[in-house]
C-alpha cells in the first residue's frame, strides 16, 4: 500500500508554489469536497469538455504557461475555471498565468484552490489493486497532480479494456525523496458519466463507454502511450488468431505500452507451440528496464524465468525481479507471482519467488500479504487464519469491496451460508460489482438466507452492478424496462454489454429490434444481421441465434420465406441436443410447416428432450396433447404429466396445470380451489412475470375473489401490453387480447372460461 502521507505534507512545499502559498497563510482553506458535490449536481458534458481548451490558449504544457496569451486569453481562462472548478489542470493554468502575470492577489487565491483540491485528490490515493481510483475530471488531471505534487512521470498505462464504474489510468511516477515508484491511479469516467448529457441514455453504462472511448481515441491521436495502449489491447482481444493478436500488440509494445507487453507475453506464455510468439518481446522490454522503470522490469524478468523469446535464465531473472522490487516494493514481486501462477495455476510457487513475497510480506507489503492471502482463500482446501480475515476486512482492502468478496467465497467453499451473505452484503455495500448483482437479486426476489423482498433496494443495487460492468442486472433491468413499455430505456441497458461482446445481450437487443418496439435505434433488418452474427459463433452460442433466424424464415419477416432454411437451421442444433431446438423442430412438425404434419417425429424429439430432463419439453408437449391433439385419452394424458411435473417442481407446469385447473370449460378438468391451492407453489405474487400473474388472476377469479383478480391482472395487463408488439396489434384488427377480455369479465364479476388457445 502507497503512504500518500509524506507526499501530502510535500505537496505545500514544492519549490514552484511555496513562496506564494506561504503569504495566503491564515485564509480559511477552500472546501475540495464541496466543490465537488456542487459541481456534479450542475456540470454539463459538453460544457466541462470544452473548457479544458482554454490550456491551450494560455501555452500550459503542464509545467509552464505564456504570460502574453494569459493576458490576452484570461476572460477565457476564467470562464474555463468557472465551468469546471474542479479541475486540477484549469487551476494549475490559473495559478501559473496569475504568477506569471505578477498578480498577486489571484496567485495566492488560485495557489488555495490549487492545493486544496490536490489534497483531496491525494487522499484518495490508495493500492490500484483494491482501492476505488482518485476522482478526476481529464487525464490532465492526472498529469497536473503529479507536477503539482513533486513527483516525476515515467510511464502509464490503463488497467481495464474499458469501464467497469471506473476506468483507471495509472500513472508511474518517481518519489525521489523515497526512492521508489508511486502508481496512482486515476478515473475521470465516473465524473464525467454523471453530467448532464443530451442522450435518452443518461445515467446507463454506455455513458461510460462513450467518454472512455473518446478520451482514449483522442489521446491515440496525439501519441499519448497509455491511450494507443489500450486501443491495441482492445483490438487484441477482438482478433481471432494468437498471430493477429501478436500483430496488433508488438508495435505498441516495443514503443513503450506495458499493457501490450504483457498481453504479448500471457499470449506466448499460454500459447508454447507456437514458434517465435516471443521474438522481439525482449528488445521491446529492454529498453524500458534499462531506464529502470519497474514493471517493464517484472515483465522482463519473468521472460527470463520462463524463457520467453530468449533463452530461460532464472539467475538473470531474480536480479531483474529483485531490482524491480526495490523500486516498486512489494508490488513487483507480486506481479511476478501473478505471471507464475497464470501460467502454472496447479504448480507450487518456485522457491525462489516464496522467499521473495515472505519477505516483502514480512516487510510490510500489503501487496504480497494480498497475494499470498488469496492463495489460501482459493486453494482446494482453504484455510484462514483470523489475522487473514483481519486483513481481507480492513479498510485498505475495501476501496471496491474486494476484500469482503473473497471472504464471501471463501465461506461460499465452506458452506457456511450465513457468513457468506454477511460478507456478501458488506461487498456490495463498498461497491463490489458482483456482489451487487447477487444483492440486487436477494432483495428482488428474496432468499433462502432470510433477505427479504425490498424492491426499491433492489434496484439500487441492480443499477450500481450494471454500471459495475455485471451483465445479468444490465439485462435485467432492460427486460423491465421493457415491461414498463420503456424500450429506449431497455436498448440503453444493453448497449455496453452488447458492445463487450456479451452473446446473450447481443440476442436481447436483437430480439429488441426484431421486435420493431417504438423509439429505439434499431429495426428489423438490425436484427437479422445481428442474429446472422451470432449464428456463426459455433454449436452452442450460435443455436439462440439460429433458432430466431428459423422462425423468421418461417413468417418471411426480414428475409424471404424459406421454411427448407428454417429446418435446417432447427435440425442443426436439435441433432446434437440442443433441447431448445428439438422444442421448436417438433412444434413445426406437428403443426406442418414444413409440409405435411408429422406427428412421430415431432413427439419423438419431444419425448427425447424430456428424456433428457428439459422442463420447457414437458410444457410444450403437454400443450401439444391437451389443445391440438385433442382427444379425452390425449387430454388425461396432458394432465398426468403436467400434475407429475408440478409435484417434480416444475415451475413451467405448474402454471399450465393451474391455468387449466382454473380456465377449463371442462367439467372434469375444472378444479378451481386445488388450482388455487397449487399457484402458491409459483411464489411470491410480487415477482412473478406477467403471464404468470395471468394465471393467478384467473384463479381468484374462478375462486370468486374477483377483487384480488382484478388487481392482480390489471397489473398482468399492463406488462403484456408493454410485451406485445404493433404488428401483433394490426393482426387483432382491434380484437381484444386475452389479457384484455379476461380484466372485463372480473371487472363484471365473472370468471374466464378457454374455448379458444392462445386468444
Amino acid at each position: 500500500m502507497m503512504e500518500m502521507r509524506a507526499i501530502l505534507v510535500r505537496l505545500a512545499f514544492v519549490p514552484a508554489l511555496f513562496a506564494a502559498q506561504a503569504s495566503a497563510a491564515g485564509k480559511p482553506a477552500p472546501d475540495a469536497a464541496a466543490m465537488w458535490e456542487r459541481f456534479l449536481a450542475r456540470g454539463e458534458y459538453n460544457a466541462t469538455l470544452a473548457a479544458y481548451d482554454a490550456l491551450e490558449a494560455v501555452g500550459y504544457d503542464g509545467v509552464e504557461v505564456d504570460a502574453e496569451q494569459c493576458r490576452q486569453q484570461a476572460a477565457v481562462l476564467a470562464s474555463a475555471v468557472e465551468t469546471a472548478p474542479v479541475s486540477i489542470a484549469l487551476r494549475r493554468a490559473a495559478y501559473l498565468c496569475a504568477d506569471a502575470t505578477g498578480d498577486q492577489t489571484a496567485t495566492e487565491d488560485a495557489l488555495a484552490q490549487l492545493v486544496a483540491l490536490s489534497r483531496h485528490a491525494l487522499k484518495q490515493a490508495g493500492d490500484p489493486a483494491v482501492a476505488a481510483p482518485i476522482r478526476v475530471l481529464s487525464p490532465a488531471d492526472a498529469y497536473a497532480l503529479l507536477a503539482s505534487s513533486g513527483l516525476e512521470q515515467l510511464y502509464e498505462y490503463y488497467t481495464l479494456l474499458r469501464p467497469a464504474r471506473y476506468f483507471p489510468l495509472v500513472l508511474a511516477s518517481w518519489d525521489e525523496e523515497a526512492g521508489v515508484e508511486r502508481h496512482l491511479a486515476f478515473d475521470y469516467v465516473d465524473a464525467q458519466q454523471s453530467l448532464k448529457v443530451d442522450s435518452p441514455y443518461r445515467g446507463m453504462p454506455v455513458v461510460r463507454d462513450w467518454v472512455a472511448s473518446g478520451f482514449v481515441q483522442g489521446g491515440a491521436k496525439s501519441n499519448g502511450l497509455a491511450a494507443t495502449d489500450a486501443m491495441a489491447l482492445k483490438s487484441a482481444a477482438a482478433a481471432g488468431t494468437v498471430a493477429d493478436k501478436l500483430a496488433k500488440l508488438r508495435n505498441v509494445a516495443a514503443a513503450g505500452g506495458v499493457q501490450s507487453a504483457k498481453a504479448w507475453l500471457l499470449l506466448c506464455v499460454r500459447n508454447p507451440d507456437i514458434e517465435g510468439c516471443g521474438d522481439g518481446l525482449v528488445d521491446a522490454l529492454l529498453e524500458q528496464a534499462e531506464q529502470k522503470r519497474a514493471f517493464p522490469m517484472t515483465l522482463l524478468a519473468y521472460a527470463y524465468f520462463d524463457g520467453i523469446g530468449t533463452k530461460a535464465d532464472k539467475p538473470s531473472a531474480w536480479v531483474l525481479l529483485d531490482g524491480a522490487d526495490k523500486r516498486w516494493p512489494g508490488d513487483a514481486v507480486a506481479e511476478f507471482a501473478a505471471l507464475w501462477t497464470d501460467a502454472h495455476p496447479k504448480a507450487a510457487l518456485p522457491a525462489g519467488l516464496a522467499q521473495r513475497l515472505a519477505r516483502a510480506e514480512n516487510a510490510g507489503s500489503r501487496t504480497a500479504q494480498r497475494f499470498l492471502v488469496w492463495q489460501k482463500a482459493y486453494a482446494d482446501k482453504p484455510q484462514l487464519d483470523a489475522g487473514d480475515i483481519a486483513f481481507l476486512s480492513a479498510p485498505e482492502e475495501n476501496g471496491r469491496g474486494l476484500g469482503y468478496s473473497v471472504l464471501a467465497d471463501y465461506y461460499a467453499g465452506l458452506k457456511q451460508a450465513q457468513d457468506e451473505s454477511k460478507w456478501r452484503i458488506k461487498a456490495a455495500e463498498s461497491g463490489h460489482a458482483a456482489q451487487q448483482a447477487w444483492y440486487a437479486g436477494a432483495l428482488l426476489f428474496g432468499n433462502d438466507e432470510g433477505i427479504a423482498r425490498d424492491d426499491a433496494g433492489g434496484m439500487k443495487f441492480a443499477v450500481a452492478a450494471a454500471h459495475g460492468g455485471d451483465i445479468w442486472t444490465a439485462r435485467y433491468l432492460s427486460d423491465r424496462s421493457v415491461r414498463s413499455g420503456n424500450y429506449v430505456a431497455a436498448e440503453g441497458w444493453l448497449l455496453s454489454p452488447a458492445d463487450a461482446g456479451n452473446i446473450d445481450a447481443i440476442m436481447q437487443l436483437a430480439d429488441l429490434y426484431a421486435a420493431e418496439r417504438p423509439g429505439v435505434s434499431g429495426n428489423l433488418e438490425r436484427a437479422v444481421e445481428l442474429y446472422r452474427l451470432i449464428a456463426g459463433q459455433g454449436d452452442e452460442a450460435g443455436a439462440p441465434a439460429r433458432r430466431a433466424l428459423a422462425e423468421l424464415a418461417l413468417e418471411g419477416r426480414g428475409m424471404a420465406k424459406d421454411p427448407a432454411q428454417a429446418q435446417r437451421w432447427l435440425k442443426q442444433d436439435a441433432e446434437r441436443g440442443d433441447h431448445l431446438s428439438e422444442i421448436l423442430l417438433a412444434g413445426h412438425y406437428l403443426k406442418g410447416d414444413f409440409g405435411k404434419p408429422d406427428e412421430a417425429e415431432g413427439t419423438r424429439l419431444l419425448q427425447r428432450a424430456i428424456k433428457a430432463g428439459d422442463e420447457d419439453a414437458v410444457t410444450s408437449y403437454g400443450a401439444w396433447l391437451y389443445y391440438d391433439k385433442d382427444t379425452a385419452e390425449s387430454r388425461a394424458q396432458a394432465l398426468k404429466l403436467l400434475a407429475e411435473a408440478d409435484a417434480a417442481g416444475n415451475k413451467g407446469a405448474t402454471n399450465n396445470y393451474v391455468w387449466l385447473l382454473c380456465t377449463s370449460p371442462r367439467a372434469e378438468v375444472y378444479d378451481p380451489k386445488r388450482g388455487l391451492e397449487i399457484s402458491k407453489r409459483l411464489g411470491d405474487v410480487e415477482t412473478l412475470s406477467p403471464g404468470v400473474l395471468d394465471t393467478v388472476a384467473a384463479c381468484h377469479a374462478a375462486n370468486g375473489d374477483f377483487a384480488r383478480a382484478v388487481e392482480l391482472q390489471a397489473r398482468a395487463a399492463k406488462e403484456m401490453a408493454a410485451y406485445t408488439t404493433e404488428r401483433a396489434r394490426k393482426e387483432r384488427n382491434g380484437k381484444p387480447f386475452g389479457y384484455e377480455r379476461r380484466l372485463e369479465l372480473y371487472k363484471a364479476g365473472k370468471r374466464y372460461e378457454e374455448f379458444e388457445h392462445n386468444e
